[in-house]
């Protein structure tokens, strides 16, 4: 389980984005992040990763305040996926790229192998594996950086809009991937605009506003009251954005 208590975050000046967040997310399901642009969804996500320091408040995973570990220790427990993937690839070749973060954390070669493959396997890489990242398309890339947090061992994984700008095929084959691995009892976190992958695949919804919750439960209940109200889910989430 992954908590938030009475998570505030403000900038130097004062400015709070981030108002007293207490939220649960769970082993073994997806949940969706949404709101719009300056909802505070990127702030959460950063403040999760340890890239921001809470004002105040506490983040924990199992038990481990995740403010108290180290950047190695939190980056092996919790894995983050770019919304522009380039971003964290930095190999020449798809396995290097898997196999780099067990190494770097001191696992033997025979063991970072292994975890190394069965990452390829799970997220179809294996014809990949000597292949250039920078080359591949925007979807291959995407799941190059997940098989590294997979290999890396990660608890929970959050990606940025991992739909975004992918055809549909890619977007049923990369769900596909993340509901086995929820099913191997990890938590995902998908900050997303599609309301088609809240309706299909999300477990759990947190919606934003203003840097406080609105919205915290079951994706149907979630877009039933949003319907009810007269308005697509697409009115409150998809402004091109995920800030």
């Amino acid at each position: 389980m992954l908590k938030t208590a009475h998570l505030c975050f403000a900038y130097a000046d004062g400015h709070e984005v981030i108002h007293d967040l207490s939220l649960a997310f769970a082993a073994g399901e997806i949940t969706a992040l949404v709101g719009k642009n300056g909802s505070g969804k990127t702030t959460l996500t950063r403040l999760l990763m340890g890239l921001e320091r809470p004002t105040s408040g506490r983040i924990e995973l199992n038990g481990r305040e995740l403010t108290r570990l180290s950047a190695s220790e939190r980056s092996r427990v919790l894995g983050y996926v770019f919304q522009q993937a380039d971003r964290q690839l930095f190999c020449t070749t798809v396995y290097d790229e898997i196999a780099f973060g067990p190494l770097e954390q001191g696992r033997d070669k025979v063991e970072t192998r292994e975890k190394a493959e069965a990452a390829l396997k799970l997220c179809g890489l294996e014809e990949e594996r000597d292949a250039y990242p920078p080359l591949l398309p925007r979807a291959k890339k995407q799941r190059v950086a997940l098989a590294s947090a997979v290999a890396l061992g990660a608890e929970f994984l959050i990606l940025d809009e991992p739909t975004s700008g992918i055809s549909p095929a890619d977007i049923r084959q990369l769900m596909q991937i993340l509901t086995k691995l929820t099913a191997a009892g990890l938590g995902i976190i998908l900050v997303t605009h599609a309301p088609d992958v809240v309706r299909r695949y999300a477990q759990h919804v947190v919606m934003l506003a203003d840097g406080r919750v609105v919205y915290n439960g079951e994706p149907q209940k979630f877009l039933a009251s949003m319907y009810r109200g007269g308005r697509d889910v697409s009115h409150y989430t998809d402004d091109g954005g995920a800030k």
